[in-house]
Order: C-alpha cells, then structure tokens, then sequence
C-alpha cells in the first residue's frame, strides 16, 4: 500500500486529482455515433464553467463502441465540490433541454477509472 501511496500521491496533489480534488466525467453513450457526438457537443458548447472549475471538452471515450454504443466522453476538474456540483447541474439541464432520442448521459464524481 504504501509502496503505491508514495509515487502516487504527489502526482495526485500535482494535477489536483482525487484526494486532492474532484473529477467529473460525463459519458454520452447511443447506437448512433453522430447523435451521440452532437448531444455532447451540444451539452457542453452551451456550458458556462463556473469559476474554480475546468472542463475539458467532449471527445471519443477511450473505448469508443462498447456493448454496441458509441460513447464520448468530458472531463471537468475542481478544487470545490460546489463548483462542480453547479456545473453538473448545468451539463443534465442542457442535456434535457437538447433531448436526443436514443442518448444517455452518465455522470460519475470521481471515477475509479476512465475507460
């Protein structure tokens, strides 16, 4: 445990990474890639990150086709839990508001990993 604790957590503190701060990641996912990839980029193009927060643009997830949908996926970054939790709240109202058939939006706070 501390053999892995000890390289790791100084690169942790140093891209502000859990425990350190939070990570958000949004995964749109649907059985056709363009809807897919516009609801994403619609969500996000739409998204005033509130201050202290960084969001990294919507793009193929690392597994792009998995269990036959497509996914992409974003990241956003924050030293505030509330800061992410306000643009959480923004990304699912821009989802809604946009409302494209066959897409889903996951949401996960601090991702164990992001395949």
């Amino acid at each position: 445990y501390g053999a892995f604790l000890e390289p790791e957590l100084p690169a942790r503190r140093l891209l502000g990474y859990p425990p350190y701060g939070r990570i958000v990641r949004f995964v749109w996912s649907g059985p056709v890639e363009a809807r897919v990839a516009a609801a994403a980029k619609a969500c996000m193009d739409a998204l005033e990150p509130p201050p202290g927060a960084r969001v990294f643009p919507p793009a193929p997830a690392i597994l792009p086709r998995l269990r036959g949908k497509w996914r992409y996926s974003a990241l956003a970054r924050s030293d505030s839990r509330a800061a992410l939790r306000r643009l959480v709240t923004s990304v699912l109202a821009g989802f809604e508001k946009a409302a494209t058939p066959g897409v889903l939006l996951d949401v996960d706070v601090d991702p164990v990993d992001l395949l």
